[in-house]
């Protein structure tokens, strides 16, 4: 479906809410205008973005109407896409008690499809939150439990294979506890499978999770070929908060690349963009990513404003799965300052925080800075039992970008 067809969904569940409104009161009325409520959220969140206040409006009527009916299946569909609301907003904490209750209602379905839509809230609220372990097993249960071949009963239900999107965002903890090379395979699977249904939501997204795991890995060239290739696709179809999310992994990839100033252009650019959109999951990410590629520059007070940003947003919304980095980054920039007791301080209070994630790639990235800085400092026999302990846990990603740096410099220090 292209843009012109979410826009004709959207002006078609508008005249046909219209219409419902000139009917008598009863239990026909309340169905026909929760399908067309539900019809009109999905087409909004693929026109508008996912955080728009008029998608909160329509849902919540929706779940009003579930009520009257006395709840019936359409419920879990219904509070799926309110919770998905609050999460693109940030707000965290809220929605981790949204998710566990749509595990509670979920829980003994004699289908599948709502307990992949709870497995799958649950488990990415957690992956923001930091607790990544849990987010891994959540989501992993919503893979088992997805069926491909049941794509058009997931369309109706919302708006978007979501089985697809918990295939694609379990890619995301693997990374994060250490997998790198069983991230980017399921992201690759789910990219395979998301390109067979070729439904626009699930087609993008497969894509821009395989972009970020891109460029997490450090596979600067793949995560900008498929970057251009994500950023045409929703602009085709007309999907502009997956647009804003794959322009800030392809500011990452340029960075990487070497192309900074180009690179921190499109990052800065692309986060203005989704605060204008009111999205703000994964700010501190991408505030950290772009504190990073001012680390690169050797802008050192910008580069600090962002990571004090973006803490700002972690500590307003709950979202810690990152701060890892905003740690590690702050004392990077802060010995490139010359500021070396207060780096010191910032880069083990990373490690200390990855650790405590079991985020064992954050904690790789620490663990190098930190015994960078040591080793500089004449300490290198700490630097080494530091970065050893943590790059003999890996078993593989060896040529990923993380695991290289961290091999050379063992190798350097002796």
């Amino acid at each position: 479906m292209r843009l012109f067809g979410f826009r004709e969904a959207l002006s078609l569940s508008e005249r046909g809410l219209a219409v419902v409104d000139a009917m008598a009161e009863g239990p026909a009325r309340t169905q026909q205008e929760l399908a067309l409520r539900m019809a009109k959220g999905a087409a909004l969140r693929s026109t508008t973005g996912w955080a728009t206040p008029e998608i909160e409006q329509t849902f919540a009527r929706a779940r009003q109407l579930c009520h009257e009916l006395g709840d019936p299946p359409p419920v879990v569909p219904v509070l799926w896409a309110i919770t998905l609301f609050h999460l693109i907003r940030g707000n965290l904490l809220e929605c981790r008690a949204r998710g566990d209750e749509l595990m509670v209602m979920a829980r003994d379905s004699a289908v599948a499809h709502p307990i992949v839509a709870a497995h799958h809230m649950a488990g990415v609220v957690r992956e923001f939150l930091g607790e990544m372990s849990e987010a891994s097993l959540l989501l992993e249960r919503a893979r088992e439990l997805h069926d491909p071949a049941e794509h058009d009963m997931y369309l109706a239900l919302y708006g978007t294979n979501l089985g697809l999107l918990a295939r694609a965002m379990s890619s995301r903890p693997l990374w994060a506890l250490g997998f790198p090379d069983r991230a980017l395979a399921r992201a690759r699977e789910t990219l395979a499978l998301a390109d067979a249904v070729r439904e626009p939501m699930a087609r993008t997204f497969a894509r821009l999770v395989l972009h970020g795991v891109l460029a997490y890995r450090g596979d600067a060239a793949a995560a900008e070929a498929i970057g251009e290739e994500n950023i045409a696709l929703c602009r085709e179809h007309g999907l502009p908060q997956e647009a804003e999310w794959s322009r800030s992994f392809q500011g990452s990839a340029l960075i990487t690349l070497g192309r900074i100033d180009e690179g921190l252009a499109l990052l800065r650019d692309s986060v203005a963009v989704q605060e204008r959109l009111e999205t703000y999951l994964a700010r501190p990410m991408f505030l950290a990513v772009l504190a990073d590629g001012l680390l690169k520059a050797g802008r050192v007070d910008e580069g600090l404003a962002a990571v004090s940003e973006g803490f700002t947003f972690a500590a307003r919304t709950g979202e810690g799965g990152y701060v890892a980095e905003l740690h590690r980054v702050r004392g990077q920039l802060l010995q490139l300052r010359g500021d070396l007791a207060g780096a010191e301080a910032s880069l083990r209070e990373a490690l200390a925080y990855a650790a405590r994630q079991t985020a064992r790639s954050l904690e790789l990235r620490a663990a190098t800075a930190l015994a960078r800085l040591l080793g500089e400092t004449g300490r290198r026999a700490e630097a080494r039992h530091r970065l050893a302990d943590v790059h003999d846990w890996f078993t593989e990603g060896f040529e990923t970008a993380d695991v290289v740096t961290a091999r050379t410099l063992l190798s350097e220090m002796g």
